[in-house]
């Protein structure tokens, strides 16, 4: 989500929710295109990628199915970016979720301001100055010369007509550089998964839940306050989001188009954490997390899901979840704990 978009104290929300965006390791080669296209010469130190994505219609991944008795918890691993090019037949899904008495979306993460409509929007302008640097620096003012010429040579290619951006903080900047890179490799946001689920859900009204963590600031201009002013040490997070694009694409691209094609063993998370785990920590672990009162957002989201998630198995016949597949395939993930509880784990 960018930050610009959110309003008042949504801005807490946006920069702590920046990690989430897909990055992986390059280990094997994409699928067999049915589309190719070709970008333009890369500047020195970055690499040129002939993007290769599936286009058209295409199955998906299969489900999770997570059974006690006669209740089951069918599970579908969303993943983000996928090929921009491709539709999703979702007909199983579809039919699967109309069996459901529940559908259980993936976990929030929510920063509860209260604050009147006016409030808001006052809010928000201190939000826009809050994605900016102190004092009016650039990035050149707080990158090393290493690491801004590299961020020179990427923002060359990838937003050449962004000014504005250099005036960003550089966890921000790295979101939007990121954003524009993976949208030149073909691929772009997962918008495909949720309308048909969606539509079944409204025409047969069935109940849908959002596990949710909320923190309640009581204080949010001062919140924003801190944020504007605050010197982060998120140069990391742009460095780790410039080795992400130079490095990782091609594994980013075989990753999307494994989801796309339903052919999961493609698909691997095993340098994804660097730079999640990188933006992330530019708050989880600062002295802003303790003076507001933010906990550990993993862990947190983590434990709430799989409260509502015991609790719909133990009442429903059916139910349908909607999950991040990293999240799903993690070692410590979702399936492993939900087997460690003792449930039994059939996986696509």
């Amino acid at each position: 989500m960018m930050i610009r978009k959110l309003i008042g104290a949504g801005v807490l929300t946006a920069l702590l929710a920046l990690p989430w965006a897909t990055a992986a390791q390059t280990s094997t080669q994409p699928l067999a295109p049915t589309s190719t296209t070709h970008p333009a010469p890369a500047p020195a130190g970055i690499i040129n990628l002939d993007a290769v994505t599936v286009s058209g219609p295409q199955p998906g991944p299969g489900l999770w199915r997570i059974s006690k008795g006669e209740h089951d918890l069918w599970i579908l691993g969303v993943l983000s970016p996928l090929p921009e090019a491709m539709t999703w037949n979702a007909d199983s899904v579809v039919d699967l979720v109309g069996q459901s008495q529940e559908v259980l979306w993936r976990p929030h993460f929510v920063v509860d301001a209260d604050v009147g409509f006016f409030r808001k929007l006052s809010l928000g302008y201190g939000m826009l100055k809050a994605e900016k640097n102190p004092d009016g620096a650039k990035l050149a003012d707080v990158l090393s010369p290493e690491l801004y010429a590299r961020w020179t040579a990427a923002k060359q290619r990838y937003l050449p007509r962004d000014r504005g951006i250099e005036r960003k903080r550089p966890m921000v900047a790295a979101q939007e550089l990121f954003t524009a890179a993976i949208r030149e490799a073909g691929l772009g946001p997962a918008k495909i998964v949720n309308p048909p689920i969606r539509a079944v859900i409204q025409a047969q009204s069935i109940k849908e839940s959002i596990p949710k963590v909320t923190v309640k600031i009581d204080d949010p201009a001062a919140a924003i306050k801190d944020v504007r002013r605050m010197s982060l040490n998120d140069s990391a997070c742009l460095e780790a989001t410039l080795d992400a694009i130079d490095r990782l694409l091609p594994r980013m691209i075989t990753n999307a188009n494994g989801w796309a094609t339903g052919d999961l063993k493609q698909i691997s998370f095993d340098q994804l954490g660097r730079r999640n785990n990188t933006c992330a920590d530019v708050f989880s672990n600062a002295e802003f997390s303790r003076k507001w009162g933010i906990p550990d957002i993993r862990a947190s989201i983590r434990d709430e899901w799989l409260r509502m998630a015991e609790a719909s198995l133990a009442t429903n016949a059916t139910t349908f979840a909607v999950l991040p597949l990293e999240d799903l395939m993690a070692p410590d993930g979702y399936v492993a704990r939900l087997r460690a509880l003792g449930y039994e784990i059939d996986a696509p």
